[in-house]
C-alpha cells in the first residue's frame, strides 16, 4: 500500500515549495508518502514533480457537465446566462471538444506512466449545489456519463486503470449498488474500479456527529456493494463533518441567480469548501475502514493554503494511521 498526497501543477500548489522539485521531494520523503496523485489542470513540469513521484493522476471535473454533453442549450443559456459565459467555462463549444479534452488529458497521463487516473461520477447545477433540488437521479447522471465515457476511452487500452470516484451530488454515491453494477458492467474500457473518497460519502449523511460514527456508517456502505468492493483501489482519505451547515444551506439558500456567473462560479467555490473540508481524519478508528478495503493506495486529499497547514495535516494523518 503506497501513501499519496494530492498534487497539482497550478500556481496554488508549487508556491507552497517554491516550485523546487527538491523541496517537494524531501517533503514527501520526510512525510514517508509515495508521490502525489496529480490533478490535470496543466502540463507537469518533470523538473519539479518527476514522473517517477506522480502514481496516479485526476481528471478535470466540471460539476456541471451534463447539459453540456446533451447539448441542451435552453438549459445552458438559463445557468450560464449567455453563450460566452458557457464556452468561458468549458474552454470550447461542442461535446467533441469535451472528448478532444479528456482522451489528450489520458494521452498524458499514459505518457507519465500512472498507475490510474480518477474521473467523478457526479452532476450538479450551481443553484441545486445549495439548495440540493437537484434535475437528475443518480440513474440519469450515471447513465449519462457512461455515454460520455465510453465516448472518450471506449475504444483505448491503456496501461492505467481508470477508477471512478464517489459523491455526494447524483451520481456514484456509494449509496446505490445498482449505479457501480451499471459502470463496471458497460463501461467498455478494459480497467474499471472505484475511489472511495471517506468525506464525500460522509457528506451524504448530514447527521454525522463525530469521526468514529462515520467509520461504522462508511463499514456499513462499503459492505453493501457486495463484491464490488474488491474492486476499490484508491482511498481520498480526508474528514467532512459538515451536517449542520448544509442544512442551514438548503433552508435559506445564499444563491443569487441575479449576479452575473463569474460572480456566481467564486461564491459556489467557498460554499463547497464549507462543504467539503478536505481535513484529516484524525479518529484512529479509520484503520478499521483501511483494514476492510485493503486499498493499494490511500492519498491524503486534504486543501490548504499554507505549507505550514498541509505539513500539520499530514502529520495528523500519520498519526492517525501508525502502523498501517
Amino acid at each position: 500500500m503506497k501513501k499519496l498526497i494530492n498534487f497539482s501543477a497550478d500556481p496554488w500548489d508549487l508556491d507552497k515549495f517554491d516550485d523546487d522539485g527538491g523541496k517537494l521531494a524531501d517533503f514527501l520523503d520526510r512525510h514517508g508518502l509515495d508521490g502525489v496523485e496529480m490533478i490535470q489542470y496543466a502540463d507537469w513540469d518533470k523538473s519539479i514533480v518527476p514522473a517517477s513521484r506522480i502514481i496516479g493522476a485526476h481528471s478535470c471535473f466540471w460539476p456541471s457537465w451534463l447539459d453540456f454533453w446533451r447539448e441542451d442549450k435552453p438549459s445552458l443559456l438559463r445557468q450560464f446566462g449567455d453563450e460566452a459565459a458557457c464556452r468561458a467555462y468549458y474552454g470550447f463549444d461542442s461535446r467533441e471538444g469535451l472528448v478532444a479534452y479528456y482522451r489528450n488529458e489520458l494521452a498524458k497521463a499514459q505518457a507519465a506512466g500512472v498507475a490510474y487516473v480518477v474521473f467523478h461520477v457526479s452532476h450538479t447545477e450551481m443553484e441545486h449545489s445549495y439548495t440540493y433540488r437537484f434535475t437528475y437521479d443518480d440513474e440519469e447522471v450515471t447513465d449519462a456519463f457512461i455515454d460520455m465515457m465510453n465516448a472518450i476511452a471506449g475504444d483505448l487500452n491503456y496501461d492505467f486503470d481508470i477508477l471512478l470516484e464517489n459523491h455526494w451530488y447524483p451520481g456514484l454515491t456509494m449509496l446505490d449498488r445498482r449505479m457501480a453494477d451499471k459502470l463496471a458492467a458497460r463501461l467498455h474500457y478494459p480497467r474499471i474500479g472505484f475511489v472511495l473518497d471517506t468525506g464525500h460519502l460522509m457528506n451524504t449523511d448530514l447527521d454525522l456527529a463525530s469521526e468514529e460514527q462515520a467509520v461504522d456508517y462508511i463499514l456499513k456502505t462499503i459492505d453493501s456493494l457486495g463484491d464490488l468492493a474488491s474492486r476499490i483501489k484508491v482511498i481520498h482519505l480526508n474528514s467532512s463533518l459538515t451536517g449542520e451547515y448544509v442544512k442551514k444551506s438548503m433552508a435559506d439558500p445564499a444563491y443569487d441567480g441575479s449576479l452575473a456567473f463569474d460572480d456566481r462560479h467564486a461564491r459556489l467555490y467557498e460554499h463547497i469548501s464549507r462543504i467539503d473540508t478536505h481535513r484529516p481524519f484524525t479518529d484512529p478508528s479509520i484503520r478499521r475502514v483501511i483494514d476492510r478495503i485493503g486499498p493499494e493506495y490511500i492519498v491524503y486529499e486534504f486543501c490548504t493554503g499554507a505549507l505550514e497547514t498541509l505539513d500539520h495535516y499530514i502529520a495528523q494523518q500519520n498519526e492517525a494511521l501508525v502502523g498501517l
